[in-house]
């Protein structure tokens, strides 16, 4: 993989609909880390003309690429089926390479990249590829890749696009994991909560249960001291 030069002048300007887009991420309700990449997944597959966009994450405990965001095409769901969803670091493949190393990469011509993964060049049948590293809170996380079935799809605006793309999903993954850990903690809470009002309410019930019992109980114990009494007055 190769540092990409700048680029070229003539390319799409800051006006486009490419950049236009941007405007309609950074409006995207933040949820879950997962409904929020697949919506940022949706909009970039809506304005680069492409046949699948995933957003993949880093899983620290499998040490794979997940595509936690994906957009909802054939091939997403053939990928899903093939299991490329996950990919093992220990697998290499340019998705990898890219989080390892932090460099953009673009193909325009993927059957004849040895160094992209069998699966995908054979399974998926991908011809193109562009894909950029995905940072959060300044570290490197995952990566955003953009996939067709023919050859010659990308440009380097295209590239520079899903850059600030990759950016913003950064901030939104931040923003998204926040929100989720604050669903969790409420969540949490509201079980304790509910856990405590119900042994109040089985403490409550039990003492009215037991209070007759233990009533009975000394009824029983003053009628058997009084006969324990009585015996020994007569022996």
């Amino acid at each position: 993989m190769v540092d990409l030069p700048e680029t070229p002048a003539g390319e799409r300007t800051p006006d486009s609909p490419l950049f236009v887009a941007l405007t309609r991420l950074l409006a995207t309700p933040v949820t879950s880390v997962r409904e929020t990449l697949d919506a940022a997944c949706e909009v970039v597959a809506s304005v680069v003309e492409t046949d699948k966009v995933d957003a993949f994450l880093h899983d620290a405990a499998r040490d794979s690429l997940v595509a936690i965001g994906t957009s909802d095409s054939p091939m997403s769901r053939l990928q899903r089926a093939l299991g490329l969803d996950r990919l093992p670091l220990s697998n290499g493949g340019r998705a990898v390479e890219v989080f390892q190393t932090g460099k953009r990469y673009l193909c325009d011509d993927v059957q004849a990249d040895a160094g992209e993964l069998q699966g995908i060049r054979e399974g998926l049948k991908v011809q193109s590829t562009m894909a950029v590293p995905i940072e959060v809170q300044g570290k490197r996380r995952g990566v955003l890749m953009v996939t067709a079935a023919s050859r010659n799809k990308y440009r380097w605006s295209d590239l520079e696009f899903l850059t600030a793309v990759a950016q913003w999903i950064g901030v939104v993954t931040h923003r998204a994991e926040l929100v989720e850990e604050a669903t969790r903690v409420a969540a949490e809470r509201a079980r304790q909560r509910t856990a405590e009002e119900l042994i109040s309410v089985v403490a409550h019930d039990l003492r009215n249960l037991i209070a007759p019992l233990a009533a009975r109980l000394d009824v029983l114990t003053v009628r058997a001291e009084a006969e324990r009494a009585r015996r020994t007055s007569t022996s």
